[in-house]
């Protein structure tokens, strides 16, 4: 079942190199990390489950090597005053997200 309480409650996800088309799960994971990519995210990152309005979701991504390509869900994230980023390098870049009920996406609010 669905946790009760906010995402502190949900586990943190770590994958060494995710698959072309990465996705994460909402109700169990407020922390997805990509720690050592290779391939390009080609199909679109996106989210599954069923937030809430001021959920919060940290994504945070680095490579193996090189720059590779990243694509997102325009139908689960949208930037803001922050752009969403295309490419990621060996230096790790940190991004927060936050639910918007109203849009349905999640909102890129900071990115490191």
């Amino acid at each position: 079942s669905r946790p009760t309480g906010r995402s502190v409650d949900r586990q943190p996800l770590l994958v060494t190199d995710a698959t072309a088309a990465p996705s994460v799960n909402t109700d169990n994971v407020s922390l997805y990390g990509i720690t050592a990519q290779t391939n390009a995210v080609t199909t679109a990152f996106t989210a599954t489950g069923t937030p809430r309005e001021g959920d919060m979701l940290h994504i945070h991504l680095k490579s193996s090597a090189g720059t590779p390509a990243l694509s997102w869900d325009s139908a689960k994230f949208v930037a803001s005053t922050v752009t969403l980023p295309t490419t990621f390098t060996t230096t790790r870049v940190d991004l927060d997200f936050i639910w918007d009920s109203t849009a349905a996406r999640w909102r890129l609010i900071s990115k490191a």
